[in-house]
């Protein structure tokens, strides 16, 4: 019989063992309350120890704290839209948007819809009565047209406020000798409250802010700065109205690239005359304070007591800022300051912005 073969034997390189690579660093990980104590040992590997996920508790607000249920349900903060940075020069596009009647058409044509509603309904069963309608009929008529009251009083109501805002809104569009004005404040005028609710927080802004901003913006530009933003904006206006006839509004203003070039150019400068933010932040609110409008019988007393604070001068600068702020965080944008101002001012103006937010959180 043959052998069985000779099980396989292990064969053993022989050579220096490998020495541990020497420690480079203990990595600390933060422990209870401030201290800080060593978790892991450093070393070449690139592997990270994860630590496991913790649950995260819910807040709970007030209300929920106390169990009393709130009066008003918290509403998030408004937003300014962003758009792609404005290219001045460019032709002015076709109008696409429907044009808002005017008050006096929107009236006119609501009359017009009642009488003829009320009319037509008359005709109808007249019609189905050969003609002739008895007083038994209009008496029935008129039970039929109460019922719609209803109806018809909300659809006034509606066209109430819709005329009221939009005779807001004419009054507010006669004033075209100062266009810059309407311009600069688009930049913040979507945070501007009246309502007592929303100003009960610290960090709202009431339109009673407008005669102190306009004030401060003149001393910020001067005088012959502010009139030569003025006249840029009304020859923009003037080509804008030229191209749209009768289809113009003032809307078309707010979205032309040559406007908000021109507000971005001012708001270079004001950027620059809040170098000193904690200065300026106390100037500005004192200036907005002492300039703060009479009210009328019909505001609120919150509305009435209202006054600029330190955390709505926060909310009020990041918005006014948002287009040059929008503008240095995108390639076109710096383009866009950089052929209107020089490549020192641009990059000057990304750090003074970065400061100007960092200043804020400090106030």
């Amino acid at each position: 019989m043959s052998k069985p073969p000779a099980p396989p034997t292990e064969q053993i390189h022989v050579g220096q063992a490998r020495q541990p690579e020497p420690q480079r660093a203990e990595i600390f990980m933060p422990g209870q309350g401030n201290t800080y104590g060593p978790a892991s040992q450093g070393g070449v590997t690139t592997a990270q120890v994860k630590p496991a996920a913790k649950p995260v508790a819910k807040k709970r607000t007030a209300s929920q704290i106390t169990g009393i249920k709130a009066d008003v349900k918290p509403k998030e903060a408004a937003k300014k839209p962003k758009k792609d940075p404005p290219v001045p020069g460019r032709k002015i596009p076709a109008k696409t948007k429907k044009r808002v009647p005017a008050p006096e058409e929107q009236t006119q044509q609501l009359a017009q819809s009642v009488v003829s509603s009320f009319t037509s309904r008359l005709t109808e069963e007249a019609n189905a009565k050969g003609g002739y309608l008895s007083v038994q009929d209009l008496e029935s008529l008129n039970k039929e047209f109460e019922q719609k009251t209803t109806e018809l009083k909300a659809t006034l109501d509606k066209s109430f406020e819709d005329y009221v805002s939009a005779r807001e809104k004419a009054s507010w569009d006669q004033s075209r000798k100062y266009p810059f004005d309407r311009m600069i404040v688009k930049t913040f005028s979507y945070m501007l409250e009246s309502d007592s609710r929303k100003l009960r927080r610290s960090d709202s802004v009431s339109r009673r802010i407008l005669p102190g901003f306009f004030m401060a913006l003149s001393m910020i530009l001067g005088a012959d700065q502010m009139e030569a933003y003025q006249g840029k904006c009304r020859a923009v206006v003037m080509v804008v109205k030229k191209a749209y006839g009768d289809k113009f509004e003032w809307e078309d203003i707010y979205e032309s690239d040559d406007a908000r070039a021109i507000v971005i150019d001012a708001l270079v400068d004001i950027a620059h005359s809040f170098d000193d933010i904690d200065k300026r932040a106390i100037w500005f609110i004192d200036m907005v304070n002492s300039h703060l409008p009479p009210t009328d019988d019909e505001a609120s007393q919150t509305e009435a007591e209202w006054t600029l604070t330190v955390e709505g001068f926060k909310q009020f600068f990041r918005a006014l800022m948002s287009d040059l702020t929008e503008a240095l965080e995108s390639e076109g944008g710096r383009l866009l300051i950089t052929r209107r101002h020089g490549v020192e001012e641009t990059v000057e103006m990304v750090a003074l912005m970065k400061s100007l937010m960092i200043g804020l959180k400090g106030l």
